[in-house]
């Protein structure tokens, strides 16, 4: 009887020792699965910045466009009014320049 008592102590203690390094696996993962969590929260925290980061931009891209936009409109008919202008001078230097000879 003394041999199965033996065995059954070592069995037990082999039991409990397998419980044991269950128990420190299974804290092990848990501590895991909460980094991962944090991980996962940390990345979507940057993620949410970085769109309001990339709408801000987007903005600022809309914004530029539509000064560049509005600047060459300008320009356009900057240049009109300049073309006019020397139309104007050369038909006034032409007049002059017949009445002068005449």
């Amino acid at each position: 009887m003394s041999d199965r008592l033996n065995r059954i102590e070592e069995n037990l203690e082999n039991a409990t020792q397998l419980l044991a390094a269950a128990a420190s696996h299974a804290e092990s993962a848990h501590e895991r699965l909460n980094q991962a969590g944090r991980r996962i929260d940390q990345l979507a925290a940057q993620q949410h910045s970085n769109e309001l980061a990339l709408a801000n931009v987007v903005h600022n891209v809309d914004r530029l466009t539509t000064q560049v936009s509005e600047y060459v409109n300008e320009a356009r008919e900057d240049r009109k009014s300049l073309h006019a202008a020397i139309d104007r001078m050369e038909r006034l230097m032409d007049y002059l320049i017949r009445k002068d000879e005449g």
